[in-house]
């Protein structure tokens, strides 16, 4: 169980941090969890990336400081790399509630620092528990999806959900791909037909591309980009734009 605090100010941070560890110590010994505090939503996208967390709880302020990605654009991405995240917000900005709404962000909690530390910390232990038994209950019947491959003579299982898309390599007589996932890149022998064999879910948008589409974060029409996490990209064909606008909008 990974529970990330995302705040600019470090003094709230520090105490939310403290008060999530011996809330948990105090009543879900059985769980093995991590907490995480953070002054910058980039610094928290890198940790949930690296530790590939899936069903993470994240508490975010809204307002993380000029030049920085906000709490909800934060809690978008975050969908993004964890479909199962349980996200709170802890913020002074009430008015910005409907714009969660609007971007469908779907949060757990909303928790104003204006009520007080006795009803934030409140809140917070009230938020963890509903988190965890949602949790339980979502990863009770979670088996994830995995894409063998074999490179360098290794056979490797990569989470369907850490892949981005396969590239064809077009100067290639041996039948070689390349497996975009969120963390590296893998090379090895196969064909595209094979590949979608494999994950019929993942849609061919190009003739060298085969790409995952729950990982797309979003389509440029113009300059014919599809986008993933981390501003990754891959062309698509024309004849796939309108394919593309069903499922995409």
């Amino acid at each position: 169980m990974n529970i990330f605090f995302c705040d600019d100010q470090r003094q709230f941070i520090k105490q939310y941090k403290q008060l999530a560890e011996n809330y948990l110590k105090d009543n879900f010994k059985n769980i093995k969890s991590n907490v995480f505090e953070v002054e910058s939503g980039n610094e928290l996208l890198i940790l949930a990336r690296e530790s590939e967390t899936v069903g993470g709880i994240y508490f975010l302020d809204i307002d993380l400081g000029p030049d920085q990605i906000n709490g909800i654009q934060l809690a978008v991405e975050i969908r993004n790399l964890d479909p199962y995240a349980e996200i709170a917000f802890i913020s002074t900005h009430d008015e910005m509630m409907k714009e969660t709404i609007k971007q469908k962000v779907n949060t757990l909690n909303f928790i104003y620092k204006e009520d007080g530390e006795e009803v934030v910390t409140r809140e917070i232990k009230e938020t963890i528990h509903a988190a965890i038994m949602h949790n339980e209950s979502k990863m009770e019947n979670y088996t994830p999806k995995v894409f063998t491959v074999k490179f360098n003579g290794i056979l490797r299982q990569i989470p369907e959900d850490a892949i981005y898309y396969f590239e064809k390599l077009n100067n290639s007589a041996r039948n070689k791909l390349i497996l975009h996932t969120k963390n590296e890149l893998i090379e090895f022998r196969g064909t595209m037909k094979e590949v979608q064999a494999e994950l019929p879910d993942f849609i061919q948008c190009h003739q060298s591309f085969l790409i995952n589409k729950n990982n797309v974060k979003q389509i440029d029409y113009r300059r014919k980009k599809i986008i993933f996490s981390n501003d990754i990209t891959c062309d698509f064909a024309v004849r796939k734009l309108g394919e593309l606008r069903r499922l995409f909008g």
